[in-house]
């Protein structure tokens, strides 16, 4: 079964790097068609968030599956 969609648990410190800086890398990669980032929780020094990667190419996602 490929995968769908990757969702990452992310904590990034608060100065750097900024969201839109981090989806645009994040989108910039092969195989990745859309990313969405979701803060969900915001500390001192840190931002929690939720990145959900969907990918473009089901044959580059299918080697992340499990068999």
């Amino acid at each position: 079964m490929p995968v769908r969609r990757l969702v990452l648990d992310v904590d990034k410190t608060i100065d750097e790097p900024d969201l839109i800086h981090l989806a645009s890398v994040i989108e910039a990669a092969p195989g990745v068609k859309a990313v969405n980032i979701a803060v969900t929780e915001i500390d001192i020094e840190t931002v929690g968030t939720n990145v959900t990667v969907d990918p473009s190419s089901w044959v580059w996602w299918t080697a992340f599956s499990t068999p």
